[in-house]
């Protein structure tokens, strides 16, 4: 018996013996049989790819996120810090307050960092500090970088001062709610 092109057509990839012999009994061409769109081989290998893809997708960022965050931290120190040169000595800020207003006046490029209300905030998303020395001539700029812990080497810092001389770093200037402050 002929059974009809469609659902069981070779175009669908499903067929179909019927043919008996006269006894009844079903020979061994009597087997449905299904053929797959791709070897069954394939699969596995398909899945371990894509495994292996997402880890490395995984791995890279992790990676390569940390160094992006140190860069732009480091960037928006450094812009924080020639702001403060560009101002005139009558205008160097020195207050918090008026170091904040500084910045906000500034055309700092943030990236992932920023400013929340009196805070400046790093790529991590932690405060840095802003310290002034006792000559009110040096402001110290500072992110405890990925590990957020003050004294270790991933830390970001730079130093400006009013005649725009200054580098010098003030040691004692740690990271806010850090046990490690005054190392």
């Amino acid at each position: 018996m002929n059974e009809p092109d469609g659902i069981h057509g070779p175009e669908s990839g499903f067929t179909a013996s019927r043919d008996r012999s006269a006894d009844g009994i079903v020979s061994k061409d009597d087997s449905m049989s299904y053929r797959m769109p791709f070897p069954l081989p394939f699969l596995p290998m398909l899945l371990v790819a894509a495994i292996s893809g997402s880890a490395s997708i995984w791995f890279i960022k992790l990676f390569s996120s940390a160094r992006i965050r140190e860069t732009q931290t480091a960037y928006a120190i450094s812009q924080i810090v020639e702001s403060i040169d560009q101002t005139e000595d009558a205008g160097f800020p020195r207050t918090t307050p008026e170091l904040m207003n500084t910045l906000r006046a500034s055309s700092i490029d943030w990236n992932s960092c920023g400013m929340e209300g009196d805070r400046i905030m790093d790529a991590w998303g932690r405060p840095m500090t802003a310290v002034l020395d006792g000559k009110e001539t040096i402001w110290s700029i500072r992110s405890c970088g990925k590990d957020g812990r003050n004294g270790t080497g991933d830390d970001i810092e730079r130093s400006t001062s009013g005649d725009k001389g200054g580098r010098q770093m003030n040691p004692k200037a740690g990271c806010p709610g850090n046990s490690e402050t005054g190392r």
